[in-house]
């Protein structure tokens, strides 16, 4: 036999990468973009949306002698979209910086 059904829920992950030239500077970039991003993920996908950060990392960036390194922040954005008729608002938001 055959069963075919419709999608009731999908799963996004957005990312937001910030850098900086000190570490606490590029964390807080970062979660201020990431908390900024978050917001408007629920104002699109509503109440229902199950929205979560799922990973964070602080690395230092390789530099030069003319052009110091600094440190870049990534912070990883989780959404399970429980209304599909929802998903392209929200993946337009990957395409504009918040």
């Amino acid at each position: 036999g055959t069963a075919t059904a419709s999608p009731d829920q999908a799963l996004i992950r957005l990312t937001v990468s910030t850098q900086s030239p000190n570490a606490s500077e590029a964390a807080a970039l970062n979660g201020s973009v990431a908390a900024n991003v978050i917001s408007e993920l629920r104002r699109v996908l509503g109440g229902t949306a199950d929205i979560r950060t799922v990973a964070f990392s602080l690395t230092p960036e390789l530099g030069s002698a003319a052009a110091p390194g600094g440190f870049g922040a990534t912070n990883t954005i989780q959404a399970v979209v429980r209304d599909v008729s929802l998903m392209g608002a929200a993946l337009q938001l990957s395409l504009i910086h918040i």
